[in-house]
């Protein structure tokens, strides 16, 4: 040490305990009592729906209730409108069933008075002569009621062809050549292709 110079006090060093105590100082405070997890049981559905959720999980069973019954009320409403329109139809169908047999007899009725008339008219000419004008009016009578016959059909036939653009889709309408009902209802199909 050269003379006149104070001596100099060495350095303070920290000490070992004051530099813990800077370091603790941003050390994270974890409390003694920690959270404890909830149990497994706790989350399973039942726990949450039944809990927390309870009001919510009952909205949802209301919803889906009302929206099975707005659903079932729909398909009812649906079926009994179906079933009206089958209904029509069939009342249609036994109504054009009883008009065809009532044709028939009277087709066949006038064949046999036709049959009649003829046969008459050639065992008169052969014997006595009759007058032809009864064999004229009978021919007549005949052509008028075929000719009714004939309206009759092709406005029973148009409604028909209505009934089916209505009842079917285009796909299955009897106009159609590929429909199904063309194998089922053969005759009908050869009656409402010729109104087309």
């Amino acid at each position: 040490m050269p003379s006149g110079s104070l001596p100099t006090a060495p350095a303070p060093q920290e000490s070992s305990s004051s530099k813990s105590k800077s370091f603790k100082k941003y050390q994270p405070r974890i409390a003694k009592a920690q959270p404890q997890l909830p149990a497994v049981e706790a989350f399973q559905l039942d726990s949450i729906v039944g809990g927390p959720l309870k009001e919510e999980a009952h909205q949802v069973v209301t919803q889906l209730l009302n929206v099975t019954s707005n659903f079932q009320n729909d398909l009812r409403l649906e079926i009994r409108h179906k079933l009206s329109i089958e209904q029509r139809i069939q009342f249609k169908n036994i109504e054009i069933a009883k008009l065809a047999n009532s044709l028939n007899k009277s087709i066949s009725h006038k064949h046999k008075k036709l049959v009649r008339a003829l046969t008459s008219t050639s065992v008169a000419s052969e014997g006595s002569h009759e007058p032809p004008n009864m064999i004229d009016s009978e021919i007549n009578d005949l052509l008028r009621s075929s000719v009714d016959v004939s309206e009759r059909i092709t406005r029973i036939a148009s409604s028909l062809a209505k009934i089916d653009k209505i009842v079917n889709s285009p796909s299955d309408q009897l106009g159609n050549s590929r429909a199904e009902s063309k194998n089922k209802y053969p005759h009908v199909y050869r009656i409402v292709r010729r109104t087309d």
